[in-house]
């Protein structure tokens, strides 16, 4: 349902951004009948199975989208479009990428999500320019050291994959957003930790345990969701995420949290769910921006004290627990 959900949303995009824009077009007979004028070729779900080497002529092409085709080759021809900042590729049948993509060094957005790629070549460090660059849903098992020399890379999609470790990625100064979603991590990928100005983080559905505290590093974070894993306890330097606004743990094993917790001022939400919890620490009243708390099933037996101190709490998940009553205003926050 996710991969089908990213497709949508990839194929709605690609179909609707640049439509009936000068310089676009929808076939390419029609593109090749006018190569030079052609900047934005959108050739979204046309059934594509072969794309044709003359493709190089559209010389001035910007913008290429061939989702939701057939393909499983692509034309040396593709990679010989000097100025192609994007392309799209996603829902294809391609099990390799050829060297010669690194010749696209104009390239600053690259989509692959929902293909069946086993690996990348090493020359996808060659393009310099890139700044997104998805790979959701495919068989990916490892990354090329390369990976690292895309300096300009801010949004890095890995979601749905078979990873299980990570390159250095110490040189990605200006990456802002990982996912690395359903894969394959039984421990916290020690390279995320160098990336200084990561914003968002997204490790859910994996088997993770423990939550490296080096992640003190990640002094920019605002979206932190480590979902779904086999976490059992957290370390107290989780509290020295200052920015933190988001924060999910549900679906996990954590019995207690550390009392750094309530260092979170920034905190807006917080779910707790499918967890061990008994008991929250007292610094939770500390937590004075938090609109929305989720404790729905854990082992509560009382409601904590510390929750009354919430004053901007707007909704509280409580179900699944074993809670006689509570002294909560459901007129003035909502109950679930």
């Amino acid at each position: 349902m996710k991969k089908l959900l990213i497709s949508l949303v990839i194929l709605i995009i690609s179909s609707c951004t640049f439509y009936g824009q000068p310089h676009t077009y929808h076939s390419i007979q029609a593109a090749l009948r006018n190569p030079k004028e052609v900047k934005i070729l959108d050739l979204t779900s046309k059934k594509i199975s072969v794309l044709p080497n003359s493709i190089s002529k559209l010389v001035n092409l910007e913008v290429l989208y061939l989702s939701g085709n057939e393909l499983k080759t692509l034309p040396d021809g593709l990679f010989d479009l000097p100025l192609l900042r994007e392309l799209y590729l996603d829902s294809n049948k391609l099990s390799s990428l050829p060297q010669s993509i690194g010749k696209l060094t104009k390239l600053e957005v690259l989509s692959l999500a929902n293909n069946n790629l086993k690996s990348l070549p090493t020359s996808i460090g060659k393009l310099k320019n890139l700044k997104v660059l998805y790979l959701y849903g495919n068989q990916l098992r490892s990354l090329p050291v390369s990976i690292n020399e895309l300096t300009k890379i801010e949004v890095l999609g890995l979601g749905y994959n078979k990873l299980s470790t990570l390159p250095s990625m110490d040189k990605l100064k200006k990456l802002q957003v990982v996912y690395l979603n359903h894969n394959n991590f039984h421990q916290f990928p020690r390279s995320i930790t160098d990336l200084k100005s990561l914003q968002e983080l997204y490790l859910d559905e994996n088997s993770i345990q423990q939550i490296s505290p080096d992640v003190k590093k990640l002094q920019y974070l605002i979206r932190f969701s480590l979902s779904n894993n086999a976490i059992t306890s957290l370390p107290k330097e989780l509290g020295q995420l200052r920015r933190l606004e988001y924060l999910n743990l549900s679906h996990n094993q954590i019995s207690t949290l550390p009392s750094t917790i309530g260092q979170l001022r920034n905190l807006k939400y917080l779910d707790l769910s499918y967890n061990k919890l008994s008991d929250l620490p007292a610094s939770i009243k500390n937590l004075s921006q938090l609109k929305d708390l989720n404790l729905t099933q854990n082992q509560f037996k009382i409601l904590p004290e510390s929750i009354k101190f919430l004053t901007c709490l707007k909704s509280i998940g409580l179900k699944g627990n074993n809670i006689k009553a509570y002294s909560i205003d459901p007129n003035k926050i909502l109950i679930y």
